[in-house]
């Protein structure tokens, strides 16, 4: 009995930790097959229904899965790699239609989507697409006639909330949270008349996952026969899920529509959410508690830095540390310990920063995430610009450099390269025919980077630095003047009312 409630636990924790860690860590949905009728969400499929044996084929299929998810584990995440990632998965789709397998579209769907959301490059961050995997994927999961099927769609629809937060349509984002809740809790409702007293005295959210266990999961017929340690495991899934679609509505309010009051209720109402697991025994998985509990702190701690309260985005931000390092989740550790570094920027205290960016890049290396190391290296060599010390921040800022070029990431690259001139523009003493002609070729790099991104306000910063460089540096005012004409129309088009109604501006480029 023993290995079969560490079995379902294990089983139950790996879908949890693929929710909350989002875009970095998933898993593959474990669905069953159903028979999918012919509709809209099939049009996709081919109609070769004459392929070769089925388990030759559903083989290959499998194959291409896993030499997919292998491209895309890949620790410096290449664009190449994630390139042929996709196309290994689409083929992998094909084939699944072909054979009517809703479980292995549903995966290979989520699988395609969350590679298109991927932030390892802007070249391939297309989130309209991931929005139309994802709302594939959703529809195909109302054949399921499983008991992870009502999961399945609130994981879904937390992907959907936040492909919709990134193509701005927050109120899109807002309903897709929303629809998580709302599940979980019309059908505890419609549950609860069906459980014995005893059990309809305990919170309503507990009553699906009660009947789930109950009836599919350890196939017994009375509830005294429930193993009590794996309820709980069970259990805490849907509620946690519901403080990640909690925290995720509060992001996207104070983050993306400036309603704080907004963000700092819901977010407390997610905090309330998690300190009573250990109240209603569901406490036993610590480290997806603490996890949870680093989320909220890191999200209040996002607020106050958009409110410049920054004393207190550096309470919360280091609270959110304290979780994440006892969660053991390095990889969000790093990320908030640059925060923590920036919030002690802003407050002037730069041996503290520095203390927490080198636990930050120490934290990345650790963890393997080569987008929280360039963003951390960046943000040393800006301190150690502002210190003075130009030579140990531009051997920095190279450092970010190579770091995102190896992982195809262009908005680092980006600010890396604007960061290398800038630094050059600005020491006139070190001037001569090698800076020079480092200058202008990070310059002109830059340039070529912001127009590849399809960033205008990226192209604009790129259009001026090499006016500057042009006019002060080369004494070319005539070339200088077409480059600030260039940026100006740039930047005029920015501004303009229709252009930002009617045109697609994914604006990656900031400092």
């Amino acid at each position: 009995m023993g290995n079969r409630r560490l079995s379902q636990r294990r089983k139950w924790l790996k879908r949890i930790l693929a929710v909350l860690l989002g875009i970095i860590l998933f898993f593959e949905a474990r669905l069953v097959m159903h028979p999918l009728q012919a509709n809209e969400s099939t049009a996709r499929q081919p109609n070769n229904e004459h392929i070769a044996s089925e388990v030759v084929t559903r083989s290959r299929a499998e194959q291409l899965l896993r030499e997919g998810k292998q491209l895309r584990s890949q620790e410096d995440g290449t664009e190449l790699a994630l390139r042929e990632a996709i196309a290994k998965f689409e083929e992998a789709l094909n084939i699944f239609q072909v054979l009517r397998d809703v479980e292995q579209q549903i995966s290979t769907l989520r699988l395609l989507g969350q590679t298109c959301f991927s932030d390892f490059t802007l070249s391939l961050h297309h989130p309209e697409r991931a929005l139309k995997y994802f709302n594939e994927a959703i529809t195909l999961s109302e054949y399921l006639a499983t008991p992870s099927k009502e999961s399945i769609k609130q994981e879904l629809s937390l992907e959907i909330g936040h492909a919709s937060v990134s193509l701005g349509r927050y109120q899109d984002a807002l309903d897709s949270y929303d629809r998580v809740l709302t599940q979980i809790e019309l059908i505890e409702n419609s549950l609860l008349p069906k459980l014995p007293t005893s059990f309809q005295r305990q919170e309503n959210w507990q009553v699906f996952l009660l009947k789930v266990v109950c009836e599919n999961q350890f196939e017994v017929t009375s509830f005294d026969q429930l193993d009590l340690d794996a309820i709980c495991t069970v259990m805490s899934t849907f509620r946690r899920q519901g403080t990640l679609a909690l925290a995720s509505k509060a992001s996207t309010y104070g983050g993306n529509l400036g309603d704080f009051e907004q963000a700092f209720a819901t977010l407390k109402q997610a905090q309330e959410i998690v300190k009573s697991l250990p109240e209603a025994g569901l406490g036993a998985d610590i480290e997806i508690t603490a996890f949870l509990e680093g989320m909220i702190n890191f999200n209040f701690g996002q607020i106050h830095v958009q409110l410049q309260n920054f004393r207190e985005s550096l309470k919360y931000h280091q609270l959110a540390l304290k979780f994440f390092l006892e969660s053991e989740n390095l990889g969000f550790a790093g990320l908030t310990a640059l925060q923590v570094a920036q919030d002690c920027i802003a407050l002037n205290d730069e041996q503290q920063a520095s203390y927490f960016l080198d636990e930050g890049i120490r934290l990345a290396r650790q963890s393997g995430q080569n987008l929280n190391l360039a963003s951390t290296l960046l943000s040393l060599g800006g301190l150690q610009q502002r210190k003075g010390n130009y030579e140990d921040a531009l051997t920095t800022y190279k450092e970010a450099l190579e770091i995102a070029r190896s992982s195809g990431n262009l908005n680092s690259q980006m600010i890396a390269l604007h960061h290398l001139v800038n630094t050059h523009l600005s020491r006139q003493e070190i001037w001569n025919e090698q800076t020079l002609h480092e200058s202008l070729r990070y310059a002109e790099a830059f340039l070529d980077l912001a127009q590849l991104a399809k960033d205008q306000a990226a192209e604009a910063e790129a259009q001026f630095t090499l006016a500057q460089i042009h006019y002060l540096i080369l004494k070319k005012p005539s070339q200088s003047l077409e480059f600030v004409r260039r940026a100006t129309e740039i930047v005029e088009s920015l501004r303009s009312p229709t252009n930002l109604a009617d045109t697609d501006l994914r604006t990656t480029f900031f400092f």
